[in-house]
């Protein structure tokens, strides 16, 4: 598995050099929520290329479906945070379980299945 699953600890162990690069490798070739911004933006624009559609009467260009993301995050930060009950929190974790569990279920059909075709493959090579 690659990556860091310790943020904290990754962040103490980089040299503030490193954290320039990445800065500089991230203005250059974005990635995350960014460079998935600028996929959907693209994406949005192809579909109403499509569809004829345009905006004061020229066709649309990919930024005018890009997010502002200074934008969101004031909306979010002048909105109330809203709180849970536990009996809401307890619903919430009981559907996280049933996924997981249901997760869990499909991987061992899909194993199960593959190993059957593999014994197919074996027997029909014989």
């Amino acid at each position: 598995m690659a990556g860091e699953l310790d943020v904290d600890g990754m962040l103490r162990r980089m040299k503030p050099s490193q954290l320039v690069e990445w800065k500089a490798y991230a203005d250059v070739e974005p990635f995350g929520a960014i460079r998935d911004n600028y996929h959907a933006a693209i994406i949005a624009k192809i579909i109403a290329d499509a569809h004829g559609a345009k905006i004061g009467g020229r066709p649309f260009k990919y930024e005018d479906f890009l997010l502002n993301f200074k934008e969101v995050s004031e909306q979010q930060q002048q909105q109330k945070p809203q709180t849970q009950t536990w009996q809401q929190k307890k619903s919430i974790a009981m559907m996280i379980a049933k996924a997981a569990a249901l997760a869990a279920e499909g991987e061992k059909r899909e194993l199960e299945q593959r190993r059957r075709m593999q014994e197919e493959v074996r027997r029909h090579r014989r």
